[in-house]
């Protein structure tokens, strides 16, 4: 599906496709219900128990639909017509290959206790929260299809514009990578991850707002979590790829601890300067921890009684003709066969594992703001935020290709275990570092018939690959062994150096109404690559060598489109014979002057027939212009 986007400032137009991520075309189906009851108990004059219990149900099918058939994966899985296999190209993807679809089903049991007491000038809260996860199970085909990608855009390929391609598409060694997993689990096909027992989540917190005197507040407290098998830590020993890695001697092959020491503390203070509200500066220090993405665990790093829910095969080309596919010819010989499950990894897996050191991500974060009341009905504010992250997860592959060999191929030989046993083995590091700091100013005006508002924020959001890895882990580094090493720290893919927004409601004659909304921040970062493994480690991350300076940018170094975005509601108000009943007629504009906002969806391979070029919108401002129109009654 294709959509048009005009522009308004006379560059030219483009045609991009409208998933904003990129994905391929999806249907889910969801299914959820929640129930909440909840006590509350009176403890005198200065106390309140509230007990609060609730269940959650969620079912989801992630139903993805071919491009080429119209089949769906899940629903007419495995009957559905999986040739040809996708076709990945630097700048477009077709065919029906890839993942095949997901379900997932979660049912959840909270039991919650909070407590507040006013003691003197002490405003105790305190209390307890238990999740029991009775499922947290997922069933996937996470690429169940084969996908073959190639190093150049077919253009290129039928036209041997760059002399690599003399017989086309026939060329023996084109494709760069050829990727397909087992049977997956969808319709009794293959192994799931199972719904996991004895999983929970356990907190506990203590808060106290002590109001020192009339002009100095401190805000006192401490949280501690705690995770029960929620990355199913029961069956860790069962893991095929830390197995082979411990018969083989790798440091790597070790099970690592689970984290039971976050304990958050935090600090906040408000001080009135003149005593009576004008002048206001305000601060405060908390640890915040985070934890990783449950849905990748079950899905990739879960092996029960030795049989790994994805076996993920790959077999790579360094260069055209070069590599394990250098003699492979595209609609001549055969594709590779699909691995199979078993109880242990197939030839040419790609492995997957946690680091030793694996712990849940965690950020300090320190604020410090000043509020001035300027005159009646008028406020000034700014603040600063100084975040940095660490803990942050990274995936590191431990099984480049050096020298035209793996690097593990001499161990495996070694213990008996053929040279192909792996391609690449990603191991999750809680390595990554990150930074974020913001200022903000802000300035509110009231008048009688109009409020004002507007808030500008300079900001940084800076990390290791580019990402803050929190929950699915920052991408691997262009050099496997230096996560730290030159070019990888660079700005997240929402950094925006600037940003601005204007809001006001304005009460006009005969009852009319008013209420823009305007918001411009500078472009965001998108990542610039060679699209070529300049380094031939098999890895195809390598990034983009400027030709002007012949240096190699460092990671995230290319800015997109800056974003321009104005909305107005506009609302006529008619009473109906009393001041507190009244119907209002509003039509509501969204993007009016239809700009289009590209953001950091840019395409960065430099083999790309789009290369620097737009591929998409922000996700929730990239749309075109729209309105709507509405009546809301007030009584």
């Amino acid at each position: 599906m294709l959509r048009y986007a005009g522009q308004h400032d006379d560059r030219d137009a483009v045609t991009v496709a409208t998933n904003n991520d990129q994905r391929e075309p999806e249907n889910s189906r969801i299914r959820m219900y929640s129930l909440v009851g909840q006590h509350s108990l009176v403890l005198g004059s200065r106390g309140l128990n509230q007990i609060t219990s609730q269940v959650n149900h969620l079912s989801r099918v992630s139903d993805v639909t071919s491009n080429i058939t119209g089949q769906h994966y899940t629903r007419d899985f495995p009957s559905v017509n999986i040739f040809p296999p996708r076709l990945s190209f630097p700048t477009v993807n077709t065919g029906a290959g890839g993942s095949g679809g997901s379900l997932t089903d979660v049912y959840v049991l909270q039991l919650r206790d909070d407590v507040s007491l006013l003691m003197g000038s002490h405003a105790l809260r305190f209390g307890g929260n238990y999740n029991a996860l009775r499922h947290i199970g997922n069933y996937n085909n996470n690429e169940h299809f084969v996908t073959l990608t190639f190093f150049d855009d077919p253009s290129v390929i039928v036209g041997n514009s760059n002399g690599r391609y003399p017989q086309g598409f026939q060329t023996p060694g084109i494709v760069r990578q050829w990727q397909q997993a087992n049977g997956g689990a969808m319709n009794g096909v293959g192994s799931a991850a199972e719904s996991r027992k004895n999983v929970g989540q356990a907190m506990a917190w203590f808060q106290d707002d002590w109001r020192v005197n009339p002009k100095l507040t401190l805000n006192l407290g401490v949280r501690y979590d705690a995770d029960i098998n929620l990355l199913d830590q029961q069956h860790w020993t069962n893991n095929a790829t830390m197995q082979l890695l411990r018969d083989i001697g790798d440091p790597n092959g070790a099970l690592p601890k689970t984290p039971r020491k976050d304990i958050s503390p935090r600090l906040g203070f408000a001080y009135d300067l003149s005593g009576d509200g004008r002048r206001v500066i305000r601060g405060g220090y908390g640890l915040y921890f985070d934890q990783y993405n449950t849905s990748a665990a079950s899905g990739d790093l879960e092996s029960q009684n030795r049989r790994p829910l994805n076996i993920l095969a790959t077999l790579v080309n360094t260069a055209v003709g070069v590599g394990q596919l250098a003699t492979y010819r595209l609609g001549i010989d055969p594709l590779p066969p699909q691995p199979t499950e078993g109880n242990r990894l197939g030839p040419n897996s790609t492995g997957q594992w946690y680091g030793n050191h694996y712990a849940d991500p965690y950020s300090h974060v320190a604020h410090v703001g000043y509020a001035h009341t300027l005159a009646v009905n008028t406020v000034l504010t700014a603040d600063f935020t100084y975040s940095v992250g660490r803990d942050g997860l990274r995936n590191l592959n431990i099984n480049p290709i050096i020298n035209g060999q793996r690097r593990l191929v001499p161990a495996l030989l070694a213990h008996g275990y053929p040279a192909n046993q792996f391609s690449n083995v990603n191991i999750l590091a809680a390595i990554n570092k990150s930074r974020y700091d913001a200022t903000t100013v802000m300035l509110q005006r009231r008048f009688p018939r109009a409020t004002l508002q507007a808030h500008y924020t300079f900001a940084h959001a800076m990390a290791y690959g580019g990402s803050t890895g929190a929950r699915g882990g920052a991408s691997a580094p262009m050099i496997y062994d230096q996560p730290f090493g030159p070019g990888e720290w660079g700005p997240t893919s929402n950094d925006e150096r600037h940003r601005l927004v204007a809001t006001g409601v304005f009460d006009l004659a005969y009852g009319i109404q008013l209420s823009p909304v305007f918001q411009t921040a500078s472009a965001r970062p998108y990542n610039l690559t060679a699209g070529s493994d300049l380094n031939a480690d098999g890895n195809n991350n390598d990034r983009y060598i400027d030709p002007a300076t012949g240096q190699q940018l460092s990671i995230n170094a290319g800015r997109g489109d800056a974003t321009y975005v104005f909305d107005m509601r506009a609302t006529k108000f008619v009473s109906l014979g009393s001041t507190d009943r009244k119907v209002g007629l509003f039509a509501e504009f969204f993007n009016l002057f239809n700009t289009v906002n590209f953001g950091g969806s840019y395409a960065g391979n430099a083999r790309s027939a789009t290369f620097r070029q737009p591929t998409g919108f922000i996700p929730g401002i990239g749309y075109p212009r729209q309105a709507q129109l509405g009546v809301r009654f007030l009584f």
